[in-house]
């Protein structure tokens, strides 16, 4: 009797994982082709000395490779204007499963709660650890720019909230009345032993002006660090660039907001990888429709880039990414996570 109900089990089980299998199918991943660029796999005659020298000093040191990744992974309220199929209840299993596709080890995450960063956790929790503080703002209450980090790759060695106005150690807002702050994470890499700063944000998108302030306080922020320190910084800046062709743009203030934060030590991932980028040139997974932008529909305008990584001297990119695969016929999210692989000397 115990050995049937064994059985039974069993195959309950099989029927359930073949069921979950059925509802996870990601199609259109980026994924394959990611890895199998940084092999080498690139027409050596379209390509320089020099970048051939820095591609083979990539491959050489590809086990102490780390992925980061920056994903608006979008908030789980005023979902009366979605369609039920984009509910977070609908979506969370789908951000979940495009994270275990792309498998990075750190995670900065945009525009979630604190309920929505528990509800990813019991999905992978077993393989990632999250550190986010709310903003303490009565009416976002809850709201986190949390960092997800692999347990088996690094330890925490600090984690603080930095607030993005003039008095940056108590919650507080800017000059333009917007609520923004920095996650800010110190790690050691179990591996390499090696420490990493992790800076991750949101900057607001009603306001270009505080978005200016924000960048200007990012830059200044960034080097307040020991120079010796590898820094990255994720986000979602809402940086539209300033394309005035593109009329459905809501603003043109995203070159200069890249120009701030770059101005030092900082540069854009996607434009000193090694081995280049893979995947679409925009981040938002709009579709233009009588000059109204429309999520979860497409894979955006090219050349519109709201999410990015910036990464410091003491990193080198090897590769950029932006994943645009679907989960069950459905985008996770209505932005596109950002990817990138990155080596410290």
């Amino acid at each position: 009797m115990i050995y049937v109900i064994v059985v039974i089990a069993i195959a309950l089980s099989l029927a359930a994982f073949a069921i979950r299998k059925k509802r996870v199918s990601v199609e259109g991943s980026i994924m394959p082709q990611f890895e199998r660029v940084q092999k080498g796999n690139v027409p050596i005659g379209k390509l320089t000395r020099t970048q051939l020298d820095e591609i083979n000093r990539m491959i050489i040191h590809k086990d102490e490779k780390l992925r980061v990744i920056t994903y608006n992974m979008l908030f789980n309220i005023c979902e009366d204007t979605l369609d039920k199929a984009h509910h977070w209840k609908k979506r969370y299993h789908r951000v979940a499963k495009i994270v275990d596709v792309i498998n990075p080890d750190i995670i900065g995450s945009q525009e979630i709660f604190q309920g929505q960063a528990d509800d990813l956790m019991a999905l992978i929790g077993d393989t990632y650890a999250f550190y986010g503080r709310d903003s303490h703002d009565g009416l976002n209450e809850g709201m986190v720019n949390g960092v997800f980090y692999k347990k088996s790759r690094y330890d925490l060695l600090e984690g603080k909230v930095i607030f993005i106005s003039k008095t940056p150690d108590i919650p507080s807002r800017d000059p333009y009345d917007q609520m923004q702050f920095l996650t800010v994470c110190k790690f050691r890499d179990i591996k390499t032993k090696k420490i990493l700063v992790i800076i991750n944000t949101h900057l607001a998108f009603y306001s270009t002006d505080s978005r200016e302030y924000s960048a200007h306080f990012i830059s200044d922020f960034i080097e307040s660090f020991p120079h010796e320190e590898p820094i990255i910084l994720t986000g979602d800046f809402n940086s539209f660039p300033f394309r005035p062709d593109i009329e459905s743009l809501p603003f043109y203030d995203g070159d200069l907001i890249d120009r701030i934060i770059t101005r030092k030590t900082m540069k854009d991932a996607m434009k000193v990888a090694k081995f280049g980028h893979v995947g679409p040139i925009s981040t938002f997974t709009s579709e233009e429709k009588d000059k109204t932008v429309i999520p979860f529909r497409g894979i955006g305008t090219p050349g519109v880039i709201l999410d990015h990584i910036y990464i410091n001297n003491k990193v080198e990119v090897i590769a950029h990414a932006v994943e645009p695969a679907k989960v069950g016929g459905h985008f996770p999210s209505d932005h596109m996570p950002v990817i990138a692989d990155v080596y410290i000397p």
